[in-house]
């Protein structure tokens, strides 16, 4: 069986893509063997992924911190100036 591979760098809460994204997998899973790379924080949308199966941890958090930022977009403010 062919593999596909998630790589799901968001870590925050489930809204639309992170709803697309679990529609998606099911899907796939039923042609292919899927793998999930998922970052090192528990939230709700990490934990939900986890039920769909294969899940691994993405190696080298700090990295994908410094060049994604926490994948937490929830947290960010924004205000009038931009």
């Amino acid at each position: 069986m062919k593999k596909v591979v998630i790589f799901e760098f968001f870590t925050g809460n489930i809204a639309g893509a992170q709803k697309v994204t679990l529609n998606i997998i099911p899907m796939l899973k039923k042609k292919y063997d899927v793998v999930i790379f998922q970052r090192l924080n528990n939230t709700l949308y990490s934990d939900t992924v986890k039920e769909f199966g294969d899940t691994k941890k993405i190696p080298c958090e700090s990295l994908f911190t410094k060049v994604f930022g926490t994948g937490r977009f929830e947290g960010t403010k924004k205000n009038a100036n931009g």
